[in-house]
Order: C-alpha cells, then structure tokens, then sequence
C-alpha cells in the first residue's frame, strides 16, 4: 500500500503529526499502518547524525524497514527527518518499484519554537538533540521539499497557518488514484538463475580465451563472443 513521507526541520512536529495519521488510518479506515523512524529502530538521533558514517548507516536502516514492509497491504508512514532530496527519492523509487502511490507531508515551525521544545527538561532525549551544534548544522542542511519534483509530489505542508491535518485529501491521493508507471531505471535487476555466478564464470573465461588467441589479429575488428561489441587489437596480450 502507500508510502507517506514526513520531513521538516527538527523538532518542528512531524512525530506528533504522523502518530495522528497512523491512527486515523488504522482506526478509521481500518487499514493496516505500519510507522517507521529512529524510535522504532532504537537509533538515538544524537548518535545516528553525529557523523556521516553513522547517518548514512542510519538512512540505510530506516530504508530497509520501508521496503520490508512497502508492500501491497500495508500503508508505511517514515517519520524520519528525511532532509535530504536524494533519499526522499531513494523511498520515492522504492514505492514506483511495488507500483504504489506515495506523498510527502512537511511540517514547517518557526526556529525558536523548534528551540524552545528541543530543548525542554522534560523532553525525551531520544526525541531531541542533546547538542545545539548538532540540531543548527541539521537544520541548515534541510532540503525543502519542492512539488514541482516527482518526488516530492504531492506535497501537503502543515504550518501554524494550517495546522489541521487534511486526512480527507490524503486518502483520496493515496488509494484513489493509480501508481505512475514504472520507470524502467527504478526497476531492480533480478537475478532468476541460481546457476548464474557459474555461467558468468564460464562467459568471461571463454572471453579470456578469445583475447588471448585473437592478440596476434592486431588491426583487425573482431567481435567479442556472446555479444555484439567489437574491438580492435591494437597490440598483444601480455
């Protein structure tokens, strides 16, 4: 079933956001939901973004739980920080590859009131950064969503001019219109052979021996076996 994207700046309430939805959609439409972020993984934001290597080992683990269970039955909501474009367009590939209708949710929140929940008392620490440094470059570093890319479209913005979620037009986005075709580009390449590495194996060797018998031909336009290519020898082999 579909793929909800939330993104925004930190602490600017996509958690409480997406909590609304996933129990709307569960309980109202009795749909099947599953929520995904940092919680839900047991990743602590401070350490997941403290660093390149950990972010992106975080990114890849958030990515990896949407596509086990981005499946037909089953409506995914990613309350991550889903900051940058490129990965809102890794989770964009991954929803056309299942052929299910996906759509972005950002939740805009002036900074100080951004600052002023992140850094509550009361406040979970795994909800919040624990360092000012680490939540500025993080908001610096956001990527706000544009509808006039594919994967950012469409795009709901929730603000204090608009706080009310629009449940109605996220249903009808979701599961009344139809999937986009399939970009053959987003489409992974499936293996179905289970003898594959061997006849791979046996195609580069005969390849090997091709070049190696051919290397006194130099000049001559010869074409490489089990292909169309050609090449020209231009001096010997070894």
């Amino acid at each position: 079933m579909p793929l909800i994207m939330m993104c925004g700046k930190p602490c600017s309430g996509k958690t409480t956001k997406a909590n609304e939805i996933e129990k709307y959609f569960r309980e109202t439409l009795k749909k099947k939901t599953k929520l995904i972020n940092e919680e839900s993984l047991y990743l602590d934001k401070n350490v997941a973004y403290k660093d390149n290597t950990n972010e992106k080992n975080a990114r890849a683990s958030i990515k990896a739980e949407a596509e086990r269970y981005l499946t037909k039955d089953v409506l995914v909501i990613v309350d991550s920080l889903n900051y940058i474009k490129g990965f809102r367009y890794e989770l964009y590939s991954t929803a056309r590859t299942v052929r299910t209708p996906h759509c972005v949710i950002y939740c805009e929140a002036s900074d100080d009131t951004r600052k002023e929940w992140n850094f509550k008392s009361d406040n979970n620490t795994q909800n919040r950064f624990e360092s000012e440094p680490l939540f500025i470059d993080i908001s610096q570093r956001f990527e706000t969503p544009n509808p006039k890319n594919r994967w950012d479209s469409p795009l709901f913005i929730i603000n204090d001019s608009s706080p009310n979620l629009p449940f109605e037009e996220l249903n009808t986005a979701l599961y009344e219109k139809e999937a986009k075709t399939i970009n053959i580009a987003t489409i992974p390449a499936v293996i179905s052979e289970t003898n594959f590495v061997h006849e791979l194996d046996q195609t580069t060797q005969e390849i090997v021996n091709f070049l190696k018998t051919s290397q006194y031909q130099v000049g001559d336009l010869l074409t490489v076996p089990k292909t169309t290519v050609q090449v020209r020898m231009v001096k010997k082999v070894g």
